[in-house]
């Protein structure tokens, strides 16, 4: 048996033939296009100098009488101090290659504070040319890390 194929049969075989690559063809397309949305655009004057992620380090609470050397010695002790009775002898550091050297006395009971406990304190810091007596408040943190809030010359009664 001979068929015969009418025109608009002919267009509807046709177009049933092309739609998957046409709609393959369109996705690849949108596919390209979008791709130029992930492209990086340096814009210099919104930048800074500084590279992107560097941690700047922590000033030490000390600065004036500790280097970062010292801090990271005497850190521990005044953490012991904070967590000591007000009667137990003051905690002692020293570095011999600074050649400054110091002790912490907890003065008061601890407190909460942002919920770390704090506690006020005294640090009598000896270098090579002087010896300060400083009040301040230190706060606990994880790791035995101390936080101080505020240090200032110690003013006896």
């Amino acid at each position: 048996m001979i068929r015969f194929v009418t025109s608009d049969e002919r267009g509807e075989i046709f177009s049933e033939r092309l739609a998957k690559p046409l709609s393959l063809a369109a996705g690849a397309l949108i596919a390209a296009f979008l791709t130029g949305c992930s492209i990086n655009v340096p814009l210099p004057s919104l930048m800074s100098g500084e590279a992107t992620g560097s941690i700047k380090a922590r000033p030490t609470p000390f600065a004036g009488d500790l280097d970062e050397t010292d801090w990271r010695i005497a850190e521990p002790r005044l953490a012991e101090a904070l967590k000591s009775s007000s009667r137990d002898a003051p905690q002692q550091w020293a570095n011999p290659a600074s050649g400054r050297k110091g002790a912490f006395q907890p003065v008061a009971g601890a407190f909460k504070r942002d919920g770390q406990t704090c506690r006020a304190f005294l640090a009598r810091i000896s270098g090579p040319d002087s010896t300060k007596t400083l009040q301040g408040v230190g706060c606990l943190m994880a790791g035995d890390a101390v936080f101080v809030e505020e240090t200032q010359p110690w003013k006896a009664l």
